[in-house]
Order: structure tokens, then C-alpha cells, then sequence
């Protein structure tokens, strides 16, 4: 009858044929009714029996669900959904739909962790009418993984997002701006948006501690300095420093081509004006002290290296700052705004020791501004975002005080806006997008395009709500090469998601990378929209490529990158789900919708997924699925500051006017178990293990009061050897004078930490501090502290000055700045910062030898900023 019904709806005759009994004869009427009596009593039965057992099982699964609204697997299957009272109620024109005769069904959902809602079946789709074009978008799922044969399916969903962000556009734009004006576009201002063994103090000897603090000890990630234990390579603005790590020898500085462009050029130089200091100089006696104006800060534009990778002899610099100017020379204006913003250089190294030069081997511009690099031996893979630009060949074209629309009503503007995507901005932008994501004409591994969002709301002004600004606003790309490949050109794979943001946070093992991403879930028991995660697994094959792996979501926003852990294909997220839900109700006027003040309560909870082992081998199992979870942590309105895993157990500070330390056993993944837990003032931003057992640990935050409010810096050490008791062996406090504020760049630049352990329970921590007076010039201090660490507590060794308190706001400086690290070689402790490089012997705390890199730096004649 469905057959029939479809047929008739498209106007094709229905043949009519007679019923035929088992010999094939027509029965008569007599035979039909008696049958059709039978019939009718056995189909009622059967429904009295599937409704009372469909009720006891709703009743049963609501009971069971009540705890969590998390749904972290993806809706799957060709099967359409049975309603049930759980199920999202849709309403016309935003429909859930299954797949048709072009949607290609996918694996089957299989069974849901124990406290999140049953999975609909069937992959869901966004479907809407409401604007001046008709879209249907899938929304996220594994099907993202099938990624794209060719460039005509790819262009399929790009048009329907394209579609999807004009439907958006043209609706606000009659909202606004319904009375045109004359003049031409961008007359009028803001009219046209711009885009030991425990001793107190423990000998070190020559001890040597050099490598990067990364996540994961078996893979290295990029920094803005690195050192192979001879020579040290930094970044400093335009140029890497190079010096004899030994002797302090300055060997070279590579400097970056500069730019072909007149943008950022320094101003008029402005007569600096003297003022006496009878604080006097380092070497005591009186000096004059050039000051510089105000006006004279500036901030030129210039290529800037952003990241070092050093293996064997090969030294990898990753620069930015040449997008602009390679995209001036294209015959066609890319839609990605960051297309080509990432310089990737190789440099070999072998001969620094001989002619002291570092020849450049090759070099690639890349897409995206940088965010991280990752690297497992020679084999790197560099993570870039780059934002879509909507308004140029879109959006400007089709703004409501364009001439061509300037004489028409609503429903003409309407009409024309339409025609004008559909013939030309949408084919053009479409295009455009697709050279983008190509690499030397071939299309990249892309993950297919989707509303990052599982489950659809109740009305289709939701999601245009949520969605308004668009669902794809971002590109997420994985460039992967061979540092030590021997061929003239640097070739690298292109692998990448569409995204709805432009940012996410970055965590790799040797087999997985993982890009987390923010984005929005409809929640329907709450009837509003939730911040959610969205993970994009990427497998990373042996021979050095990336392809999307797996997808995965849950409830909630992670804190950083080492939220996220890996172990025995299992990933570990800890998320915090901020109860501030976008609800939705109808106002006093019907076409309009009021936001109702957010509720401020906080959960977090440490997730565990199971990562399906495709390998690249295929899509038939691509999502990542709960398993289990971990109790709420921390008392309403707190939210995770720091957490650091080990293989089965992790450990967790949360904060809000105290700071709860948590002891969590993953001994079995589907019940995670809150071993211990230890109260105490003030909060952890950062915590490291310092021995073998991962039992003791240093946390480096803040201290604070009764109230919440942040006193200075302090570091913590924890003991939770005995796993049910953690306790608090020592704290230390840099500062307590409530006129002064001290703080560690560690707080959240964790490369800037450094633990040199120098027994199984003692060592030596090294830290940028910084100390600002609010009353005076005496008392700051930018530099480095070292403390002594052990079972008997915390202990100054002694500190490190890079800058007099006197000259924080004085001098003349180039207008980038070192790295704030550390590193140590035979003993001696290098520390970098602001303008300078200073090493010390860490048992005589004598300085051997320091480098200023601006000392010849003239006030009169260069560019100049303060310390």
C-alpha cells in the first residue's frame, strides 16, 4: 500500500489485481470475511501485546537514564527510529529523516553505556524549507568518516551548507535592513562589516634534562625552543637564535625573508625624553635612562616563527606571516582567509660544528594559521585552523543595500537574492572551497561535512538559532611529511574536517591524533542547547599519512589538551558540562524568542570511549563509543583546572572557592572509582608527576582565600601513595603581601615547566616567576625561580633575574620576545626570557655566562618597545 501511495502521489496508474488463494484462485467473499475476521483478531492481539511491553520498557529505560542526558555514539543504521516518549518530537519545516535512495546507510548502533538515554537508529538529517532555499543537512555522525570519493559528492554538501548560511543572511538582512537606502555599499560607517634522598638541597652534579615537556613522553611536540645538548635553536620574532649551549656562544641567527609589502611601517621616530634613576645601575652607580613615548609602540608586520622540531640533523621551522602575500599572487581569492599562512622550512644542521651554517634544505606554505605539531621520530604531522570567508564572495553580494536591491520589497529582494546564489555566488564559492581543500590538484582526505550536533529540537528556530552564523566557519587540517625525506620538494598529505569554530585542542599517540572541538547539542529534556565536544579521530599510518579514523562526541567542554589521554585504545576525556542551557521560549511576540537568564551549576566527569581499531582499513566501525564514567566531581559551580592521567589512574583539581584533589582508579573502564579526595585552599593549574610510581605530584596555581579570590603563586606537592588518602606533604608560597602579585608562566604555558629529577622522590623545579608591585618599583622581578623538591617539602635554591626591577617599563627592546624555558646540560641550568639568556651552575648558583640580545639595540635609530 506504501508502494501504491507513492505511486499515486507521483501520478503513475495503480494496477488493481485480485487476491489468489494457495491454488491460485480468487476466493469468494464468503472465504475473504472469514478470513480478514481472523486476520484483524490476530493483529490486535499482537498489538495489545507489543504496546504492553513497549510501555514497561520505556518505564524501565526512563528509570535507568535518569542519571545522564549524554548520548556519546552517533544515530547509525538504515532503520527509521520507533517513536517512543524519548524520542524528539520534530516539527515541520525541521524534520529527522531516514536515509533515501541516494543516502548510503551505515553500521548498526549497537548497545548504549549504562547511563546514557537510548540511541535512535537511522542517520538523522537537519531538513528545512524555511528560508529561500530548501536544504537537508546530515547531521554528525561516523557517516562523517566515509569521507569523499571525488569532488562532485564534496560539492553536493558544500552547496547545502552554502545554502544553508544565505537561508540565514538573507532572513536577518530583511529583518534589519527592510528600508534600503540609496548610496553605495560601505558609505556609511558600520555598514560594511571588517572582516636524597630528601635532603632540603640535593647536589646535581652534571646532570643533563633538555626535553620538550609534552603529553606524552613517546611523542615530541613543537616549541618555541629546542636543544639537542650542544646547540640550542629559539625563537625570537623573525629570526631562531643559535648559541654553543657550553660556552654561550651566539653560532648563527636564520632569519626569516621578509615580507613584500609596505603594511606596518614604523612610524616617524618620536624624540625619546630622559629621566634620572638614583636607584642606580646593576653595578651600583648613577645612570640616565632613555624612556620611550607611548606612541612609539609598535607592532610591525613581519614573518614570525611559531614552532621548532629538531631530529637528527634536521631542524624544522614553522613560521607565519606569508598567507597575505602568497594570496596576492593567485588568479583566484581563496575562501579559506588563512590559505598558505603557515611556512613549514627544513634545515640541516650537520653543519653548525664545521662552517658554523645552517643551509635551508626546503620549504612549503601550507593552509591554516598554526596550532600545534606533533611529531614521532621523523614523521610530522602539523595542525592548522583556518576561518572560511563568507562575506566577499557571498555575503556582500547578496547584502540588502547592494544597488540592485535597493528599489525591490521583501518578497522581490527575496526572489533576487535567490537567483543571483544559485547562478553564480554558491557554484563560485563552492569551487573556490574545493581548490582549497586540494593538495597539488587531488582532493585531501576531508571528513564529510555535517551539523556538528547529534539530535534535533523540538522547533526548526532552534537550530537557526544555534546555526545562524553558519556550520561550517572553519577548516581543521592535518599536513603530514617526512623530515628526513631526501627528495627537492617538501610533499606533505592533506587530511581535515569542516567545522562549526575555527579553534580546537590537539592530543596524538604514536597510532591517533585527535582534534576536540566545540560546538552544540540539542538536549530535549531540558528543551535547550548544551555545549558539546565533538572528537575527529585521524589515524596515523606507518607510512607517516593521516586520514580521519573515528568521530565521537559527548557533553560538555574539555580544559586542554591534557584532558584528553589515550591508553589501550581507550580515550579518556575529562569535560565539564556548564549548565548555562540556551533555552528557548516564545515571547510576547510570537516571530521573536527570549534567552531566560542561565543557570550557573556545574558537573565534570572523566568519560571513557572506546576507539574502534580501523586502522585506515575501512569505515564499518568509525564511532567512538562510551563506556563508562566517572562520578561528578567537585561541589556545584566548580569546574576542572587541572587533570594529568596515568595508565590507570588519573588525577583531578576542580575549583571553585576550594581546591578538591581526586584520586581516580580506571581499573575497570565502565566504573570508573574516585579512590580519595583532599580538600584544600586554592587550586592547581598544572600537575606533574616527579616519580616512577606517578604517586607523588607537583601542582603549580594560585593560592587563594575563604573567597575564592586568587592570592599569588604557589606549588603544591601531593602525596597519594596510598591512594584513599592523598594528602598534602608541603606547600610554597613565592609571596603573601596583598600589594604585590606574583604568577608563573607554567600556570598555562606547560612547556615553560621543568622537573629535573634527581632521585626516585627528590629534584629540582624550575619556573618563570614574575612579581609585579602595585605601589612601588622595588620588589619586581621577572626571572626564574629553582626550588628544592622532596619527601622533607619545598625549598628556594635561588633565583634567576633577567631584567632589574627598575627597567620593567624602561629601555628599548625588539618587539618580539624569547621563549619563557629552562633546560639543563652537565649541570649548568639555561633559562630564557624577555631579551635575554642566562646560564648558572646549579650547585654553585654562580652565572657563567648571559647573553643580551638587544644590547646594542639605539633608542634613536631602531624600533623599540619596553622590556
Amino acid at each position: 500500500q506504501d508502494d501504491d501511495l507513492r505511486q499515486a502521489e507521483k501520478g503513475i496508474p495503480v494496477e488493481e489485481a485480485p487476491p489468489l488463494n494457495s491454488r491460485g484462485i480468487e476466493p469468494n467473499n464468503r472465504t475473504k470475511s472469514r478470513k480478514n475476521v481472523w486476520i484483524i483478531s490476530i493483529i490486535l492481539i499482537v498489538i495489545f501485546l507489543i504496546v504492553g511491553l513497549t510501555t514497561g520498557l520505556v518505564v524501565s529505560s526512563k528509570r535507568q537514564n535518569e542519571s545522564s542526558n549524554n548520548s556519546l555514539t552517533a544515530n547509525e543504521g538504515g532503520t527509521k527510529p520507533a517513536p517512543s516518549p524519548s524520542s524528539p518530537k520534530t516539527s515541520e519545516p525541521t524534520t529527522a529523516v531516514p536515509p533515501g535512495p541516494t543516502d548510503t546507510p551505515t553500521d548498526t548502533e549497537t548497545t548504549s553505556p549504562p547511563n546514557t538515554p537510548p540511541v535512535k537508529e537511522g542517520p538523522l538529517f537537519y531538513e528545512s524549507s524555511s528560508g529561500i532555499f530548501q536544504v537537508k543537512i546530515p547531521l554528525f555522525s561516523s557517516s562523517s568518516m566515509r569521507g569523499y570519493s571525488d569532488a562532485s559528492e564534496l560539492k553536493k554538501d558544500l552547496t547545502e551548507a552554502v545554502k544553508f548560511r544565505i537561508n540565514r543572511f538573507v532572513e536577518q538582512s530583511n529583518t534589519y535592513l527592510s528600508r534600503p537606502v540609496s548610496g553605495e555599499v560601505g558609505t556609511e560607517d558600520g555598514l560594511a562589516p571588517e572582516a636524597p634522598a630528601g635532603s632540603a638541597s640535593s647536589a646535581a652534579g652534571d646532570v643533563d634534562d633538555f626535553d620538550t615537556n609534552t603529553v606524552e613522553d613517546s611523542i615530541d611536540e613543537g616549541d618555541f625552543l629546542k636543544t639537542n645538548g650542544v646547540y640550542a635553536f629559539a625563537a625570537y620574532g623573525q629570526y631562531v637564535v643559535v648559541w654553543d649551549v657550553k660556552t654561550g656562544e651566539q653560532i648563527i641567527n636564520i632569519t626569516l625573508p621578509s615580507l613584500n609589502t609596505t603594511d606596518g611601517v614604523a612610524p616617524e621616530p618620536i624624540e625619546p625624553y630622559v629621566i634620572e634613576d638614583s636607584t642606580g645601575g646593576s653595578d651600583g652607580g648613577e645612570r640616565n635612562l632613555q624612556v620611550i613615548a607611548d606612541e612609539y609602540y609598535y607592532w610591525p608586520v613581519a614573518p614570525t616563527v611559531q614552532s621548532l622540531l629538531l631530529h637528527q640533523d634536521r631542524l624544522v621551522v614553522i613560521a607565519n606571516g606569508y598567507g597575505q602575500m602568497i594570496r596576492n599572487e593567485l588568479d583566484y581569492l581563496p575562501v579559506l582567509y588563512d590559505a598558505f599562512s603557515t611556512n613549514v622550512r627544513i634545515y640541516d644542521i650537520s653543519q653548525l660544528g664545521t662552517t658554523g651554517e645552517l643551509p635551508l634544505v626546503k620549504e612549503t606554505h601550507i593552509h591554516g594559521n598554526f596550532d600545534s605539531v606533533r611529531a614521532d621520530g621523523n614523521k610530522v604531522h602539523v595542525v592548522t585552523f583556518s576561518g572560511l570567508d563568507w562575506w566577499s564572495p557571498v555575503e556582500q553580494q547578496l547584502y540588502r543595500y547592494q544597488s540592485q536591491f535597493q528599489d525591490l520589497d521583501d518578497d522581490e529582494y527575496m526572489v533576487a537574492a535567490r537567483q543571483l546564489a544559485e547562478d553564480e555566488l554558491i557554484p563560485n564559492f563552492v569551487s573556490r572551497l574545493i581548490q582549497d581543500l586540494s593538495v597539488n590538484g587531488e582532493l585531501a582526505n576531508i571528513a564529510r561535512v555535517s551539523m556538528w550536533q547529534k539530535r534535533l529540537s523540538t522547533d526548526s528556530k532552534i537550530e537557526d538559532r544555534v546555526w545562524e552564523n553558519g556550520i561550517m566557519n572553519g577548516f581543521a587540517q592535518v599536513a603530514s611529511f617526512d623530515m628526513l625525506d631526501t627528495s627537492s620538494d617538501l610533499t606533505y598529505s592533506m587530511s581535515g574536517t569542516l567545522m562549526p569554530t575555527s579553534w580546537g585542542y590537539t592530543y596524538s599517540t604514536n597510532e591517533t591524533l585527535v582534534i576536540a572541538g566545540q560546538g552544540w547539542d540539542w538536549i530535549e529534556e531540558v528543551n535547550g542547547s548544551r555545549q558539546t565536544t565533538y572528537l575527529q579521530g585521524f589515524a596515523l599510518l606507518d607510512n607517516g599519512e593521516a586520514i580521519p579514523g573515528a568521530v565521537g562526541s559527548l557533553d560538555g567542554s574539555i580544559l586542554n589538551e591534557y584532558s584528553v589521554d589515550v591508553v589501550d585504545n581507550h580515550l579518556r576525556v575529562a569535560v565539564t558540562i556548564r549548565k548555562d542551557l540556551w533555552v528557548f521560549e516564545e515571547a510576547e511576540d510570537a516571530n521573536a524568542t527570549e534567552d531566560p537568564a542561565p543557570t550557573l551549576r556545574t558537573e565534570n566527569y572523566i568519560v571513557v570511549l572506546e576507539i574502534p581499531d580501523t586502522n585506515g582499513s575501512g569505515v564499518n566501525d568509525t564511532v567512538i563509543r562510551e563506556v563508562g564514567r566517572s562520578q561528578n566531581l567537585g561541589e556545584d559551580g566548580e569546574v576542572f583546572t587541572s587533570v594529568r592521567f596515568s595508565d590507570k589512574i588519573a588525577y583531578a583539581v576542580t575549583f571553585e572557592r576550594t581546591d578538591p584533589f581526586y584520586v581516580i582508579s580506571f581499573a575497570n573502564r565502565t566504573s570508573p572509582e574516585v579512590l580519595g579526595e583532599l580538600k584544600i585552599s586554592g587550586f592547581s593549574s598544572y600537575l606533574h608527576f616527579i616519580n616512577d610510581a606517578n604517586t607523588l605530584l607537583l601542582g603549580v596555581g594560585q593560592g587563594a582565600n575563604e573567597d575564592g579570590l586568587a592570592l599569588g603563586l604557589q606549588v603544591s606537592l601531593f602525596n597519594a601513595t596510598t591512594a584513599t588518602e592523598p594528602s598534602l606533604l608541603d606547600r610554597y608560597a613565592v609571596e603573601l603581601d596583598k600589594n604585590v602579585y606574583s604568577s608563573s608562566s607554567a600556570e598555562w604555558d606547560f612547556k615553560s615547566f621543568r622537573y629535573v629529577k634527581l632521585g626516585e622522590n627528590y629534584g629540582i623545579l624550575v619556573i618563570p616567576l614574575r612579581i609585579d608591585s602595585y605601589t612601588s618599583t622595588e620588589g619586581n622581578f621577572d626571572g626564574f625561580i629553582l626550588l628544592d623538591v622532596s619527601l622533607d617539602g619545598i625549598f628556594e635554591r635561588f633565583t634567576i633575574p633577567h631584567v632589574n626591577s627598575t627597567d620593567f617599563r624602561l629601555g628599548c627592546y625588539y618587539w618580539a620576545q624569547l621563549p619563557e624555558r629552562s633546560f639543563v646540560v652537565g649541570g649548568n641550568v639555561t633559562t630564557t626570557k624577555g631579551h635575554s639568556i642566562r646560564n648558572y651552575n646549579l650547585d654553585s648558583r654562580e652565572r657563567l655566562w648571559g647573553i643580551d640580545l638587544d644590547a646594542d639595540r639605539d633608542i634613536q635609530q631602531d624600533q623599540c618597545i619596553y622590556w
